[in-house]
């Protein structure tokens, strides 16, 4: 910035980005998200990999099923139950969570579900009722209900992967419910 001409000099304001002058904010915006990508990012759970996770610090409550955690909290090897307190990661799938637990005796990691899967086996049936429960109560988002609880926030893509799923069947249903009331108005007329 020395001579009076540099307020003057759009290339100095402004950049390059695939060809065309932008602002030069843009261009800043485009350097650090690039930095932000150069970072190493935290290990992500994907179909079920929990190796490489850090230990959880769970500051919040979770919702469980008391059933399957219980059923889950077993080591197979040792034929002794586990210890929460003994886990090493968690992955958040919606409201349900995979607990990797270690063993005390044989110190194998075990994945503990916090819910079970539905028949398909490829969803959470946790999951599966609130997106229902969310579209019935007409609530919207449920995030907002869950931060009050302090329990963790769902995904608003985990939300509208569980309603492309439900909404079909509560079409099926009030379609069949409609014809069923269209039929008895029919029938009593």
């Amino acid at each position: 910035m020395g001579s009076s001409n540099d307020i003057y000099d759009i290339r100095g304001l402004r950049g390059k980005l695939k060809g065309k002058f932008v602002k030069k904010s843009v261009v800043v915006g485009m350097e650090n998200a690039q930095k932000g990508r150069s970072e190493p990012r935290a290990p992500r759970a994907m179909d079920g990999n929990l190796s490489g996770l850090t230990k959880p610090q769970i500051f919040c409550l979770r919702l469980v099923d008391l059933d399957v955690l219980g059923d889950e909290l077993w080591c197979r090897r040792c034929d002794i139950p586990l210890s929460i307190k003994n886990r090493a990661a968690e992955a958040k799938i919606g409201l349900a969570s995979i607990l990797t637990v270690t063993c005390q005796q044989c110190r194998h990691n075990h994945s503990v579900h916090t819910h079970k899967k539905d028949q398909n086996n490829s969803t959470y049936e946790m999951n599966s009722r609130s997106a229902f429960g969310m579209i019935d109560a007409g609530i919207g988002p449920v995030n907002t209900l869950l931060s009050a609880l302090n329990a963790p926030s769902v995904n608003h893509t985990t939300l509208k992967r569980y309603e492309r799923i439900i909404g079909p069947a509560i079409e099926r249903v009030a379609e069949k419910s409609c014809i069923e009331s269209i039929r008895l108005e029919k029938e009593f007329t």
